[in-house]
């Protein structure tokens, strides 16, 4: 009885013990095999980084072996020319599309050298004059290379152009025909009187400037503008710009309006408008009291959609300028609806132009949501 009782408990031992053994053996299996694993995936890392270093180290032999390029082609102008000032003659024709300018570029040049360098692009070149300061007498230009590739015009001259101020004049002239960009023009139909009507319209954010007139069309070479356009003596036509008109001259083909000196800014920002466009007018009242002229231009048919820009204008404005404590520097702010614009809107100094659907607001048309949003 005591002897199977001792045998019973033995085999009770034994049969326990058994299973132990295995499990001991399966864990040392699986961690022998994680450690392996995780052995062989730091050796596959290592090699990984090692070829890659290895093929770097390759590749940079190879680059410093390329023989380097000769014939870069730069599309900057020579930074040792800077404009200073431009004085802008725009005579544009509403009925043909077409347009004739002429301007002075006032220039500094910083280092001698015997060409002088401009954009221009579809422009036709039809005089081109090089002056000292005090004289009438020009520079020898002995020839002018149009690169179309780069859409500049090159005047070299027989002699040395020694550093300082020169005056370079164009005459010059373009078509303003089936584009959206440069100066250009389109036509809107009238709702009260059912004509078509044409105006002419810029736009020359980001190099469309050398389309209207030769220019150092890069955004950091800026000048002064004084600016003169031709608008016709009928129908109510005006003319536009980035500054304030200081006066008018009757001429054989319509009125010339003359306007002030503008601010040093990018030929990207200067604006030339001619329309029949009639304004709802207002003011910005500065942190000194001065009132700066607020206008909004619409076609006549939709002068009542202008009455909430006016409002949300005069009011944002009035609020930056508290905000940031800076004046408004310019003496006025149109803002004008064109019917064909390809961009949303353009913050050119003065005249802000935008598409007819983001400044104009019907009361009656417009949704709740829409005025929400625009406010």
């Amino acid at each position: 009885m005591n002897g199977s009782a001792r045998f019973a408990r033995r085999s009770s031992t034994q049969t326990n013990t058994v299973p132990k053994k295995k499990k001991n053996q399966i864990y040392t299996l699986l961690w022998s095999c994680c450690l392996f694993f995780a052995i062989l995936c730091a050796c596959l890392l290592a090699a990984l980084v090692l070829i890659g270093k290895s093929l770097y180290l390759k590749r940079s032999v190879f680059v410093e072996d390329v023989p380097i390029a000769k014939n870069v082609i730069n599309f900057r102008l020579p930074n040792d020319t800077v404009p200073i000032h431009y004085d802008l003659t725009f005579e544009p024709n509403l009925q043909n599309g077409t347009f004739d300018g002429h301007i002075n570029i006032t220039l500094k040049i910083e280092r001698a050298r015997r060409s002088v360098v401009v954009h221009s692009k579809n422009l036709t070149i039809d005089h081109v004059k090089l002056l000292r300061p005090n004289s009438s007498a020009g520079l020898t230009i002995t020839n002018l290379d149009i690169n179309e590739d780069l859409e500049t015009i090159t005047a070299n001259t027989s002699e040395e152009l020694l550093a300082g101020t020169y005056y370079l004049y164009f005459k010059f002239k373009g078509s303003m025909l089936n584009k959206l960009v440069g100066l250009y023009k389109s036509v809107y139909t009238d709702s009260l009187s059912n004509e078509t009507r044409p105006i002419a319209t810029s736009k020359f954010e980001p190099t469309y400037a050398r389309q209207a007139f030769p220019c150092f069309d890069e955004p950091n070479m800026k000048a002064k503008y004084t600016v003169n356009i031709l608008r016709p003596n009928v129908d109510n036509y005006i003319a536009l710009s980035n500054m304030p008109q200081k006066g008018e001259t009757p001429t054989e083909n319509g009125v010339m309006v003359h306007f002030a000196e503008s601010k040093y800014m990018s030929t990207y920002l200067s604006c030339f408008i001619v329309c029949d466009f009639i304004s709802n007018n207002g003011v910005i009242k500065s942190e000194g009291g001065e009132l700066i002229p607020l206008r909004v231009f619409s076609t006549p048919a939709q002068i009542n959609k202008t009455a909430f820009a006016l409002d949300v204008g005069s009011s944002v404005m009035e609020y930056f300028i508290k905000y940031f404590g800076i004046p408004y520097p310019l003496p006025k702010l149109d803002l004008i609806a064109i019917p064909d614009f390809i961009s949303g809107a353009m913050e050119h100094w003065g005249l802000v132009t935008f598409r007819e659907t983001a400044l104009l607001f019907d009361n009656k048309i417009s949704s709740a949501k829409k005025y929400a949003a625009r406010g």
